[in-house]
Order: C-alpha cells, then structure tokens, then sequence
C-alpha cells in the first residue's frame, strides 16, 4: 500500500493532471452555482424541515447557515468525482502504460453504468448524512465520520472505473484507501484532487495484487 500511496504522490504532480483537474473543478464550481442559485428555496425548505426537529432555537440558527454551506460543498464535490469518473480514463490509461507497459488497459467503460454507480454512491452518502448529521457536529467524531461518509462516494465508482480498463468491471478495493483518498476533501484547494487521486491509487493497488 505504502508503495501505491508513493506512486500516486507521483503521478499527481504531473502538468496534464493540473489542467484535467481544474478544468473538471471549474465546470463543477458553475455547475454548483447554478444548482444552488436556481434550487435555493427548495434547499433552504429542506433544511429548515430538517432543523425543526432540534430542541433548540439558537441550534437552529446557527446551523442553518453552516448546513447551506455544507450542503453547496457536498454537492460541489459530488460534481467533481462524477466529471473526473466520466472523464478519467484516457489519463488512467497513460498513467498505466507509463507503469505497467507490459498491461494494456483496453478496456472501455459504460458510461450509464458509471453514471448510475455515481448516482448510486452519491445518493447512499446523502441519506447517511442527513442520519449522521448531529455527529458531525462532534469534534473527532464528526472528522471520522464524515471520512467514512466521503469514501462511500469514492468506494465503489473508482474501483469500476479503473476495473472496467482491465476487462474487471467487479473489480473490488478497500475501504482503507477510499478514506486514504477521501482526506484531501478536508484540504482546501487540494479537494479537487481527491476523485483522480483515488483512481490513480486504486490503479495502483489493483495493479500490484493482479
């Protein structure tokens, strides 16, 4: 693991890496913009239902804005980790031809299926967040927590995206380095590496226990 976590280090800082990861991160940010400027009272309404069940009124006040923002976040980078698993798999495959030459990543990826695993993931995180929320707000806890909820995201459409390039569509990776992966979404400007750094890891992993 230690070895794939240094290669992916590696491959990240690459020039075409850059440009593929904010040119992803720029469309998600208009995307994000746009969901919420033209859904905002529908969210604010969802919230506002949400809070009505806190016991207390200064909870629900202070919350409000911190939820919206979290909200816009999530939806943000639910963005970006759809676009970089549509989009990924010319630069999976020069990564792996760079690495393993001896490999061909030929496969092609079906992209309903990787739509539908995307939505899939993404509607899994949102229905356990809204259940964890008041964890979140728990110092530790919350970190962990929101961890654990951010690899659901990552979890499963990576580890079909780089699976399907080897003719492995049920290819399978751990929970360890989704959550591995999932750390840069605490660090600003980092976090829209997260989507491709997990790709690049788990073709990685995929690759050393073929």
């Amino acid at each position: 693991m230690i070895n794939s976590i240094l290669k992916t280090f590696s491959d990240i800082l690459s020039f075409k890496v850059f440009i593929f990861v904010f040119k992803i991160a720029f469309f998600s940010l208009l995307a994000t913009i746009a969901i919420m400027w033209g859904f905002w009272d529908i969210i604010s309404s969802i919230i506002s239902s949400y809070l009505s069940f806190m016991p207390y009124e200064w909870l629900k006040t202070s919350s409000m804005t911190l939820i919206k923002l979290v909200f816009g976040y999530i939806i943000f980078i639910s963005l970006i980790s759809m676009a970089t698993s549509i989009w990924s798999d010319d630069i999976i495959k020069d990564i792996s031809l760079k690495h393993y030459p001896d490999i061909a990543p030929n496969g092609k990826p079906n992209i309903s299926k990787v739509v539908f695993i995307n939505l899939k993931a993404t509607v899994i995180f949102l229905v356990l967040f809204v259940l964890a929320l008041p964890l979140i707000f728990i110092p530790v806890i919350g970190q962990i927590v929101m961890l654990f909820l951010w690899s659901i995201q990552v979890k499963e459409p990576t580890a079909y995206d780089v699976g399907v390039l080897f003719h492995k569509p049920d290819a399978k990776s751990s929970r360890t380095l989704a959550m591995i992966a999932s750390l840069f979404n605490y660090i600003p400007i980092l976090n829209i590496f997260a989507p491709l750094f997990a790709a690049i890891l788990f073709l990685h992993d995929f690759m050393e226990k073929k």
